[in-house]
């Protein structure tokens, strides 16, 4: 089966690369996160170097929708 929440050496997920490598859609994203396997953990889980899914999506996209969303969402965030 599929684990979302598996990290590689770096410290990223599947989230962290579907949030830095998809440029256009969060369709991934949104698939991934409703995955039996992601939990709040698994969301809010730090690369190595100190990036949240949140970090990558918005250092990525730059787009009206991520910023927004982190912007509503920033007094939420649960880091670890």
């Amino acid at each position: 089966g599929v684990d979302v929440s598996l990290t590689n050496a770096n410290g990223w997920n599947a989230l962290h690369f579907a949030a830095f490598y998809n440029k256009r859609s969060v369709a991934i994203l949104n698939l991934l996160v409703q995955h039996n396997t992601c939990t709040l953990e698994t969301i809010n889980k730090m690369t190595h170097q100190g990036y949240t899914v949140l970090d990558d999506a918005y250092g990525s996209f730059l787009n009206d929708e991520i910023k927004d969303y982190s912007d509503r969402n920033k007094k939420h965030e649960i880091r670890q």
